[in-house]
């Protein structure tokens, strides 16, 4: 029995949460009686970290670490009181974080956090999460009790659920937009992608049938990666777009390694000017676009970037749109099959309320406030003047807040006849979405005054489904035509010979999994 307290107590300072396991797994054999395997845990997890407590405590006597110019930042400004209120909160949230409980504990002691105050902190919170575990504990024993692997499985499943909860419990904004989450399930513009596009997967099986193959999509457009149906590169298809006004000062900057010198560059002569646009040359969705308004967000993306990038000039074009177009092969004018106009939110400040309470208080923003919550973490105890608009999104991406609406009825001839014109200079391009910058609604529908910012292949959509008015019947039938069109058009592709590269299934797997195993920290755009 002491052997196995001891084991446990020892095992807390390497592995916190497979200690508790065992603990827990002991007791529920009769191996170990409760209260030594809770104390065993508790100790060893409390004075572990205290441990590191002192140890920064230790630091800040060292001549050598103490005199760090970023450290002496620290400790001056640790003096305010909204420093130590912070650390005290930070304290608490890291019991219930992977990978945290070190910086945080080491800089609370390197800053001088009071040791008394600490030494609460942590043992409440360490008693807290183990006695928390201990009950999930015994309840997946007395549930599967013969099923031990099963009771495993769910119990690290329930520290997973508690470690994602707990985070957001504790802090005062996540909490309240957690409560708001169910909404989300009332509006299926802001579905998870794999339930709403179930439909559209059996519809693209039917259509393989049809057509004789399910790789007639990636035949579309014979001279991008897969058609544009995923993996293609931006930078290849912009990149043919004519000089003249339709088209933004954009610049291919490479990888991480090359990106930051190429970027300089730019910005030294004069080829781009804050504020411009960053963003991989691979993406869906508005994956990592974000705006740079300077050089200290110029530099925290770059830490982050791990992909090609490319660089565009921001457009000062107030309007934004989607449009979808698709030529057939043995045609000579194209069309517009859909037009998404795009509004970006935005709240109006009384003077009174803070930008949190703004954003929960606004019925369509409050749906996704827990995006908005990340995006403005740090302002959302701002207080906006009265009339003061706050804008809540810069960047047209649906899943990152922006407004799409029905603009069908913006569809002109003299707009089809321009895009027309520019899809000429893309070679072989049949089918895609062009996302674009306008100044004024009646110069856009003769085609004039607009700025091209994005060309998307196959894979892309006719994106006015997403407006609050189309009902899901209606979408569903939309997206159905819309992907006859691009099963027409690879199928007419094929038998005109003009397929250039064949279809590598292992290559799209490749691309698609690519995409979806990206860095994180880039994923809420501006």
């Amino acid at each position: 029995m002491i052997t196995s307290i001891l084991s446990i107590f020892f095992a807390t300072f390497v592995l916190e949460d497979a200690a508790i396991i065992a603990a827990i797994a002991l007791v529920a054999n009769h191996q170990l009686d409760l209260i030594s395997g809770f104390g065993a845990a508790f100790l060893g997890i409390s004075i572990g970290d205290y441990i590191l407590f002192l140890i920064g405590r230790f630091a800040c006597r060292v001549r050598s670490i103490s005199e760090i110019p970023l450290f002496v930042r620290w400790r001056k400004s640790f003096h305010h009181k909204s420093s130590r209120r912070a650390m005290a909160v930070a304290i608490v949230v890291s019991r219930a974080i992977p990978g945290t409980r070190l910086p945080t504990y080491f800089c609370a002691g390197y800053l001088g956090y009071p040791t008394l105050s600490f030494l609460t902190l942590t043992v409440l919170s360490v008693f807290a999460w183990v006695a928390f575990a201990f009950a999930g504990g015994e309840i997946a024993q007395t549930l599967f009790a013969e099923h031990k692997m099963l009771a495993l499985f769910s119990f690290a499943g329930f520290l997973l659920l508690g470690r994602m909860l707990i985070p957001k419990l504790i802090h005062p904004w996540k909490r309240r937009a957690l409560v708001h989450s169910w909404r989300r399930w009332t509006h299926f513009e802001f579905w998870p992608a794999w339930l709403f596009y179930l439909p559209i997967l059996a519809n693209y099986a039917r259509l393989s049938v049809k057509y004789g193959s399910a790789y007639m999509p990636m035949y579309s457009n014979p001279n991008v990666r897969h058609g544009g149906l995923v993996g293609e590169s931006k930078w290849d298809l912009y990149r043919h777009l004519p000089d003249g006004e339709n088209r933004l000062a954009t610049y291919f900057l490479g990888g991480p390694n090359e990106a930051t010198q190429n970027i300089k560059k730019h910005l030294s002569e004069g080829n781009i000017n804050f504020p411009f646009i960053l963003k991989p040359d691979v993406g869906q969705r508005g994956y990592a676009v974000r705006l740079i308004q300077n050089e200290d967000e110029l530099e925290k993306y770059l830490a982050n970037a791990d992909f090609l990038l490319l660089a565009q000039q921001y457009s000062t074009l107030k309007r934004e749109a989607g449009v979808f177009y698709y030529r057939f092969p043995d045609e000579t004018k194209g069309n517009i099959f859909s037009v998404t106009d795009k509004e970006f939110p935005f709240v109006v400040g009384d003077g009174s309320s803070k930008l949190g309470t703004l954003i929960l208080n606004d019925p369509r923003a409050r749906i996704i406030s827990s995006t908005y919550f990340s995006r403005f973490e740090g302002a959302l105890d701002d207080i906006p003047l009265e009339g003061q608009r706050r804008i809540l999104s810069n960047c047209g991406n649906h899943c990152q807040g922006a407004i799409f609406l029905n603009g069908n009825a913006l569809i002109t001839e003299a707009m089809a006849e321009v895009f027309t014109e520019i899809a000429e200079h893309l070679p072989d391009f049949y089918v895609g979405r062009f996302d674009v910058r306008y100044s004024d609604i009646e110069s856009f529908k003769e085609g004039r005054n607009f700025q091209i910012v994005e060309v998307n292949g196959s894979g892309s959509e006719a994106t006015h489904i997403w407006d609050p008015k189309t009902n899901l019947r209606e979408a569903y039938a939309v997206l159905f035509k819309q992907w006859e069109l691009v099963f027409r058009i690879g199928e007419m592709v094929q038998k005109a010979g003009k397929v250039r590269h064949p279809v590598i299934l292992f290559r799209l797997a490749v691309d698609y999994f690519k995409f979806h195993m990206k860095n994180t920290n880039l994923k809420t755009s501006s």
